[in-house]
């Protein structure tokens, strides 16, 4: 196991039922990134790449509003990583 921490993690989110995570991709995130790939298959969560954090953040408020499920978004903006920003309640 190259990332035992990030493959735990990936199993985590698998775990709790996510279908996909919407990412702005960043190198301080490659190893999650790559765990959810290579340790998943790519698979519950799917990995959605966006280029930006607001078509990230607006696809994770879109999915939360049609089929009712949260989707996460994990962001970097510059060297400061933003981390797991859920989609806004549905209330």
């Amino acid at each position: 196991m190259t990332h035992p921490d990030s493959d735990f993690m990936a199993d985590v989110l698998k775990k709790i039922g996510l279908q996909y995570k919407t990412i702005n991709p960043a190198t301080g995130f490659r190893s999650p990134q790559e765990s959810i790939i290579n340790h998943l298959g790519n698979k519950n969560p799917e990995i959605l790449t966006c280029l930006h954090e607001e078509p990230a953040t607006a696809m994770a408020h879109g999915y939360a509003k049609a089929p009712g499920k949260r989707i996460p978004s994990k962001m970097n903006r510059g060297r400061t990583p933003r981390g797991l920003w859920p989609a806004p309640s549905l209330t």
